[in-house]
């Protein structure tokens, strides 16, 4: 269960994850912490690669009343990797149906050959675990990212991260800087990474 940690008497939702007989997860739903009447929640399927690898998952918004359900698939995501890294990320809109997707964004990933300040394992990203600068799973740091929406693509931004490496191999500060194409408009900022 997760508390809301702006209004901790307030709502919470309990996570449940659903495993094939490898460990994988499969499934997960995320149900409001509530009784009595319709229950809206969200639910996500998650399918791998060949290669064991989480490949895409599908969100669903479940409505259920009584003993039945509905469940209506409205997001779709595939990863693509090379090496251990996501490279890229595709967000799709289903509008109901499995069969006609609809790109909404394509985010493309380039990283260094070093530790990252937290690899982000699959399950970590399912739970959207991840540090702030780290958006996928990934084993090293990300360099670049590239957003880039599906209805504009000349509407793209960029985040360019410049490291300087500590004496652990892993990033001691980034100089971080995100251009908006369109706007021409640059902003700055700094990071500084502490471990244990």
């Amino acid at each position: 269960m997760l508390v809301n940690p702006f209004n901790p008497l307030g709502d919470t939702a309990n996570f449940q994850l659903f495993r094939n007989p490898a460990g994988k997860v499969i499934a997960m739903t995320i149900k409001p912490n509530t009784t009595g009447g319709p229950l809206i929640y969200d639910s996500i399927a998650y399918a791998y690669s060949p290669a064991n690898r989480l490949s895409s998952y599908v969100y669903f918004s479940v409505l259920r009343v009584g003993t039945s359900a509905t469940a209506t698939p409205f997001q779709k995501y595939e990863l693509t990797y090379s090496g251990n890294n996501v490279t890229q990320r595709l967000e799709y809109q289903l509008y109901g149906a499995l069969q006609t997707p609809q790109l909404i964004e394509t985010i493309n990933l380039q990283y260094d050959e070093k530790p990252a300040t937290r690899a982000l394992s699959e399950e970590e990203y399912m739970l959207e675990l991840a540090p702030v600068n780290v958006l996928v799973p990934a084993v090293n740091n990300i360099l670049r990212i590239e957003f880039i929406p599906a209805d504009n693509p000349n509407d793209r931004f960029t985040t360019v991260y410049a490291y300087v490496y500590g004496t652990n191999n892993k990033p001691a500060t980034a100089k971080v800087t995100t251009t908006f194409a369109v706007a021409g408009v640059e902003i700055k900022s700094t990071m500084k990474f502490f471990y244990n």
